[in-house]
């Protein structure tokens, strides 16, 4: 069913904003694949990016992502949106094709996007597995002007190596180590700790998974670069993303949700 998705166009994508937790601002854009199926209905990637990992379609799905969501920048751009990035996520096994640079250079050639438009988003697990052959593509993929990010930072063994060994250009917080962050001092530490160390380390600091007035609060205090969740905007539909720019310079400091007239006063006066 997979494989028949793609020809079918069942597939499509959604887009999540991040934010700038200081001006309020649209960052960029997290691409977010999506499966409709004409039988079971809407699928979530939980349900169905394990079993395109597995089977190897993966490779497929990604570059269609891939290509998707920078034609989609060009379209805003033409529009007239403000030129902030798309983000896509990347799998290992994309990580492992010799030529996935290369790819990535001739999608950017053929929609016309600028690299610096595009970030890649890997998690630690796909440089479990690290060779010479993966340290090359990343190494390519900077050479082009593309920004890196590392995803789940903090939840693998070897965050730290990572950092050493290759130029992120910006880390992600997850969203296990948010849910705590503003009732339980240990989590505020750790969360405090990544974003210090990526600032030392020259990298902007994201926060995902955000859903609630008092960790912005928490994030703001502690100079965190950006923030996306469920309190800003669910993924939405592309055609969406110049509504929600439109309700950004309305709305400062943060665009928020389906919020009440007291939670935006509640958020318009903290410092």
């Amino acid at each position: 069913m997979l494989q028949a998705a793609l020809a079918q166009q069942e597939l499509f994508v959604e887009y999540q904003p991040l934010i700038d937790l200081q001006t309020g601002e649209i960052t960029a854009t997290e691409a977010l694949v999506r499966w409709q199926h004409p039988h079971l209905g809407r699928l979530s990637p939980a349900s169905f990016i394990p079993c395109a990992e597995s089977s190897g379609q993966i490779t497929a799905v990604g570059h269609w992502v891939l290509e998707q969501a920078c034609q989609q920048r060009m379209t805003w751009t033409r529009i007239g949106v403000p030129l902030f990035p798309v983000m896509v996520n990347l799998s290992p096994t994309q990580l492992h094709e010799p030529a996935f640079a290369d790819l990535v250079r001739a999608v950017l050639e053929r929609t016309g996007m600028s690299a610096d438009l595009l970030q890649l988003e890997l998690t630690e697990g796909a440089l479990l597995q690290t060779t010479k052959a993966i340290e090359h593509q990343l190494s390519k993929l900077g050479d082009l002007g593309i920004r890196l990010v590392l995803d789940d930072f903090g939840m693998g063994h070897a965050s730290l190596h990572y950092l050493r060994s290759f130029h992120f250009h910006k880390l992600k917080i997850p969203r296990e180590l948010m849910e705590g962050v503003a009732t339980h001092e240990r989590d505020a530490v750790i969360v405090r700790a990544i974003i210090d160390l990526g600032h030392k380390l020259d990298m902007g600091v994201i926060a995902e998974g955000i859903e609630a007035l008092d960790q912005v609060t928490f994030l703001r205090k502690e100079s965190c670069d950006e923030g996306q969740g469920y309190l800003f905007s669910r993924p939405i539909g592309p055609a969406r993303i110049p509504e929600l720019i439109a309700q950004d310079r309305s709305t400062r400091p943060l665009p928020i949700a389906r919020t009440t007239t007291a939670t935006q006063q509640a958020l318009d006066t903290q410092p």
